[in-house]
């Protein structure tokens, strides 16, 4: 699994964020994907604590997490995968 992490901030308030939230949308929703294995959204702005973090992850991927250690499922799951993850917290 190789991992590009690109972080936009801004000094602009809510509406450069909006801009740069719009922006990672677009790139994730082109067509046809430059992702062997697609590209997804997560809003983890709905996530109403930390323990949600990694099952709505999953759920933006398509996972089905089981019993156990749901953060080593994930990882297992996307180690081999060429995808692009957009996750937003705003």
């Amino acid at each position: 699994m190789s991992l590009i992490l690109i972080s936009p901030v801004s000094a602009q308030g809510d509406q450069s964020l909006r801009g740069k939230l719009e922006q990672a949308i677009e790139v994730a929703e082109q067509e046809p994907p430059t992702q062997a294995h697609g590209a997804y959204f997560a809003d983890l702005a709905q996530v109403p604590d930390d323990a949600e973090v990694i099952p709505a992850i999953a759920a933006a991927v398509r996972f089905q997490l089981t019993d156990g250690d749901r953060t080593d499922q994930l990882v297992d799951h996307l180690q081999d995968k060429d995808a692009l993850i957009v996750l937003d917290n705003c």
